[in-house]
């Protein structure tokens, strides 16, 4: 039931985007999506899960895009979250960040309740990564996600 209820919550956070979605479950347990705006694209997944990390991906494509408002800033200690259609003295204003060690997600901003539940999904999927290496610099350094939680193995 959480699963379909998160799927839900991003079909939704679509419409933002004038993008309509259809899910329909075909005989064999796969799914059909169908995303209309401008065109109409046409998808098949095999379950829903894949159909959440599927239309999370594009919802994510919506939102970094040419004309979206999030900037996902890579730092030495975590993932910054802002809001590039928002910036005062140079920079976008900033809503959450995602520490790498704790995974923990600090929100500082939480008046646009649909972006930051954008940025809640994608820091849910972050978690889900936990103790798998990540990329931080452009020279190829990496750092182990949730590498301070309890009981992680700091190998």
């Amino acid at each position: 039931m959480e699963k379909t209820k998160k799927l839900r919550n991003i079909i939704r956070l679509l419409n933002d985007y004038s993008k309509s979605v259809e899910l329909g479950l075909n005989d064999d347990g796969s799914h059909d999506i169908t995303i209309t705006s401008s065109q109409e694209e046409a998808f098949n997944v095999k379950s829903v899960q894949d159909a959440e990390a599927f239309l999370l991906g594009y919802l994510m494509d919506c939102a970094m895009g040419k004309d979206g408002w999030l900037f996902i800033g890579v730092y030495p200690t975590g993932w910054s979250y802002s809001d590039k259609t928002n910036a005062s003295s140079g920079d976008f204003k900033r809503l959450a960040f995602q520490y790498f060690d704790t995974l923990e997600l600090k929100v500082y901003d939480d008046k646009d309740a649909n972006k930051i539940e954008l940025i809640k999904l994608l820091a849910d999927k972050n978690v889900k990564m936990a103790g798998e290496y990540y990329q931080i610099t452009s020279s190829g350094q990496k750092i182990k996600l949730g590498y301070g939680l309890v009981g992680a193995s700091n190998e």
